[in-house]
């Protein structure tokens, strides 16, 4: 008990002591602190809702949508999301492709070349990727000797633009060769009879 009662009074006397030394000291000390520079740090400032973010997410999403429809073969309402999209964000690429693709998927070829031509400052290689397709569906209905929905078909395409020169290309060899066989795919007398020798 006697151990307690000391160890209150000292605790006492320690309280005591801190506040008269508190009350006594320099009130200009009490108020200073230590000044050190900060260094320069990276700072990222994000700001949160703004109307261009949500304008990003919702051209992101009218884009994705597109796509969906894309893949469903509905080109026309693919066309529609892809067109809000890039209204959205007119520097968007990918709902540039889906627009000018969905475009050409529907038939509307003239549309999805001139389109191709007048996005270019955003994505170069869209007129590529118009010929390119263009290149491909010629090709598969030359295969399949369909050569007047051939020629229907490469009438939409500029014969003056180098871009579509290969295209223009397969169509002429396949014309020259079928001319050459004649209407029978058998070849003139002539032919057969070289072919004899």
């Amino acid at each position: 008990m006697i151990k307690s009662i000391r160890l209150y009074l000292l605790n006492l006397l320690l309280i005591s002591s801190c506040l008269v030394t508190l009350g006594h000291a320099d009130p200009s000390e009490q108020n200073t602190r230590e000044y050190r520079p900060l260094m320069a740090k990276k700072v990222k400032v994000v700001v949160a809702a703004s109307a261009e973010a949500t304008g990003l997410n919702s051209s992101a999403e009218l884009t994705r949508e597109g796509w969906s429809l894309f893949d469903a073969r509905n080109w026309k309402a693919a066309a529609d999301k892809f067109l809000s999209a890039l209204e959205v964000s007119p520097r968007d690429q990918s709902a540039a492709e889906g627009l000018t693709m969905s475009l050409y998927r529907s038939g509307d070829y003239a549309s999805a070349v001139s389109l191709s031509a007048k996005l270019e400052p955003i994505m170069p290689q869209l007129k590529g990727m118009v010929a390119q397709t263009a290149l491909a569906d010629v090709r598969f209905m030359v295969n399949k000797s369909e050569m007047e929905a051939a020629r229907e078909f490469m009438a939409h395409f500029p014969t003056d633009d180098a871009t579509y020169a290969e295209a223009h290309a397969v169509l002429g060899n396949a014309s020259a060769i079928e001319t050459a066989l004649g209407p029978d795919g058998k070849g003139t007398d002539t032919d057969s009879s070289l072919a004899r020798r």
